[in-house]
């Protein structure tokens, strides 16, 4: 009996496949894995146990061929079929451990059969081993449709009988099996153990619970808890989740193992998955169309994107890409400068963002395009375009993590949305003349920078439960696929270039994964935001005032106020969990730092369970935004009216720098307004006044405000407010506007104090040059 570590199998077979299926002519065809559950590595052995030579050498400078032949040799005499026995007692066996030059070589004879364990470790990264409690499962046997088949949950789970089957197949309930059923199968009553024989092929599938599924790939050096039943009831053994999976699929072959939501349950429970990933950081992005500017939905969604990356201290990334693969390059120019300014005025970083269109993203597409369509699973169209090419008699496998409900698998691929209209496959846009340059589309794209990113996706729950996510999630397993099975050296080195990709973008910490990239599709999805009128707030049809830019431009809100309204959507315990309990205490945090300062200051404080268990409904409206600005405006210090009002210049082009005709300078202005503050109903208020100490020209008389017969100004700055007692109130709206384009706002007695007698008396001078 002999074994061959996995990862040393998988470079022997595509470097030597002749040695490699020579090592492989066993009865059954199958070669071991380090995954041998029972099996400890040998750095884990007792140290007093003795060590002696071998015949078997090696050399970390000895080609893999050379050393393949002389393992042959040493192996092929005694080869003979490889067993596995649940009541494996290693009592029966005397052990040697022998380390030389990079090979850690574990010898073990039983019954005169020589089983041999190789690892190198050159070949297996190094990889931080998790210390989390772990997961035991449970074994169950179901009788379906005349046959029997093994479930495999958690200790606390509850199989769905109904679950036990591929997702396409016709409905079909199972039961579970009796005492008597199970000692025919060869079980005790409470000892199923997954590593059965079963010549006559009793048992014809093993179905393994999503959760369990996304443990294996994300973190395959987890700890799972197996029986020990030949020591007794109570003896257990802990092996890593990765050993014990890859186990099951060697003994009994990977076409019987089926993974899938086999458990009941409406949302993410998993204790240990949680466990799992609240202790992992996340590399997250947002990805805007440039289209248009963001609006407060969008930028809603950028901010929860980097508070998962921000999550664990300064372990995960963040990054910014565009889907312009749709867009005019000119709309798309302008476009990407305004969601940028948006991001930084809210405090998230913008400096990591690359497009769709660029060479470098370009080149990674044309890879996965080429790999896909070596592999046979692309075709191309009589337009010049691609699509997927699917077999609806072959089952195609798309898994994906959504973090509000848990894993989820699907057998087959989707064909149609869930309004019954096809869905498109297509990878790339039809040219426009023959030679044009690939132009792929945003799904394809997307999801190959998903898969490169290791992204966390954040996006609108809307597409919660619509096939999108299915058919993104699709393209990323076949990818996957292709990139683990190379079929020819030129897919190998298309496979290498996207590896490379991946490297460059994110650090990628070395640990041995089934798949070349660690993480599955992972999304979170967060709630639709509506105008007061309950309207979707979309760029296809935006109104000018509810984008950032325009907020930005005319100081509409405080960036504070936005921070402030969209963390405090997450839901109050979300807020609690970072130590306010009421939106009045949030505010009176977030306005002496800033939005950028509060984001940099809470980026230990939030946890990933922090957000994915975040209140998100199917659609929240844009409500309290006035009264969350009118509170920050009090709470704000002085040096932040002061950047407020900077910043708003810089945004209208004016400088605010050299020379102004302002009476007082900015600094003094900003005191003003502090010690007024309390009058004004928000930063829009303040806007209008600051904006106005600088801008000249004709502004009409809006519907509503009643301009007097005859206007006769002072012509001295000091009876002024003599000049405004001798209006009737009817006019005061009509002063306000002319001084500073509001019409309604603070009192006039507090705009001159603002503003000066001089400023205030220019105002109402240039408005009636401008205006008669």
């Amino acid at each position: 009996m002999w074994i061959v570590d996995a990862e040393f199998a998988r470079r022997l077979r595509s470097r030597s496949p002749e040695i490699y299926r020579a090592l492989c002519d066993t009865p059954h065809d199958r070669i071991g894995h380090r995954a041998v559950y029972w099996l400890e590595r040998g750095s884990e052995m007792p140290s007093d146990l003795p060590l002696a030579h071998s015949r078997l050498t090696g050399n970390t400078n000895t080609p893999m061929e050379e050393f393949a032949c002389e393992l042959s040799r040493l192996v092929l005499p005694h080869r003979a079929d490889l067993r596995y026995e649940a009541e494996f007692n290693p009592a029966n066996f005397t052990s040697v451990v022998k380390k030389e030059e990079g090979f850690l070589t574990l010898l073990e004879r039983r019954d005169e059969q020589l089983m041999l364990v190789l690892r190198r470790h050159q070949d297996l990264p190094t990889a931080h081993i998790l210390r989390e409690p772990p997961r035991e499962p449970k074994f169950l046997i179901y009788e379906r449709a005349g046959s029997y088949v093994m479930a495999i949950v958690d200790m606390d789970a509850s199989v769905n009988e109904a679950a036990l089957q591929y997702t396409f197949e016709p409905q079909a309930t199972a039961r579970l099996a009796t005492h008597e059923e199970l000692k025919e199968l060869g079980f005790e009553p409470d000892r199923v153990h997954p590593m059965w024989l079963d010549p006559g092929n009793q048992i014809s599938r093993i179905f393994i619970d999503a959760n369990i599924f996304f443990q294996y790939l994300i973190f395959p050096l987890s700890k799972v808890i197996l029986p020990k039943y030949h020591l007794g009831a109570d003896h257990k053994a802990v092996s890593s989740i990765s050993s014990f999976v890859r186990t099951l699929q060697v003994f009994h072959g990977e076409q019987k193992i089926i993974f899938g939501n086999i458990i009941q349950k409406k949302k993410l429970y998993d204790k240990t998955l949680i466990s799992l990933l609240s202790s992992h950081h996340a590399f997250s992005r947002f990805a805007p169309t440039p289209s248009n500017s963001l609006h407060v939905g969008s930028l809603r969604t950028a901010i929860i994107a980097y508070l998962f990356s921000i999550t664990n201290a300064s372990l995960g990334r963040f990054h910014i890409r565009f889907d312009d693969t749709n867009v005019e390059p000119d709309m798309a120019d302008h476009n990407i400068g305004l969601i940028l300014k948006d991001l930084e005025w809210i405090g998230i970083p913008s400096k990591q963002h690359y497009r769709q269109t660029s060479s470098m993203a370009a080149e990674r597409y044309n890879s996965a395009l080429d790999l896909l369509n070596r592999s046979g699973l692309v075709a191309e169209r009589r337009d010049g375009s691609f699509e997927l090419r699917l077999d609806p008699n072959v089952p195609a496998f798309s898994y994906w993590l959504d973090l509000r409900h848990g894993p989820r698998v699907l057998h087959k691929a989707p064909t149609r949305s869930p309004h019954a209209q096809p869905l498109d496959y297509s990878l790339t846009w039809v040219p426009k003349k023959p030679g044009d340059v690939r132009r792929f589309k945003y799904k394809f794209a997307g999801a190959i920078d998903d898969m490169i990113n290791n992204s966390l996706v954040v996006r609108d729950i809307r597409q919660e439960h619509s096939m999108f996510t299915a058919r993104q999630s699709l393209f990323m397993g076949m990818v996957r696929e292709a990139l683990a099975f190379p079929r020819d050296p030129y897919s190998k080195n298309l496979g290498q270039q996207l590896k490379q990709s991946a490297q460059r973008r994110i650090a990628n910490t070395g640990s041995f994964r089934p798949f070349p990239f660690p993480c599955p599709p992972t999304y979170f999805h967060v709630s639709r935001v509506v105008d007061e009128k309950g309207v979707q707030l979309s760029k296809r049809e935006l109104r000018p005032e509810h984008t950032i830019s325009f907020l930005r431009q005319h100081g509409t809100y405080f960036p504070e106020t936005i921070l402030a309204w969209c963390l405090y959507s997450l839901g109050q315990p979300f807020c609690a969990s970072l130590g306010y309990r009421t939106l009045t205490a949030l505010i009176k945090a977030v306005a002496p730092c800033g939005a950028h300062g509060f984001l940099y200051d809470h980026r230990d404080r939030v946890r990933p369970e922090m957000l994915w268990q975040s209140q998100q409904t199917h659609s929240i409206r844009i409500t309290g935004l006035k009264r969350i600005d009118y509170l920050m405006l009090v709470k704000l210090p002085p040096y932040r009216l002061y950047d407020f009002a900077e910043k708003l210049y810089a945004e209208n082009g004016i400088n605010s720098s050299g020379e102004t005709d302002i009476t007082d300078s900015l600094r003094e202005l900003a005191l003003r307004l502090y010690e007024r503050r309390r009058y004004f109903s928000g930063a829009g208020d303040l806007a209008a006044v600051i904006l106005a100490l600088r801008q000249t020209g004709k502004r009409p008389v809006p519907p509503g405000v009643e301009a007097p017969d005859d206007i006769e100004l002072p012509h001295d700055d000091g009876r002024l407010e003599e000049w405004i007692d001798g209006f009737e109130r009817k006019y005061y709206r009509w002063i306000r506007f002319c001084v500073c384009g509001l019409a309604d706002g603070p009192p006039l007695r507090e705009l001159l104090y603002v503003m000066g007698p001089l400023q205030f008396l220019t105002k109402l001078r240039d408005w009636r040059q401008h205006n008669e």
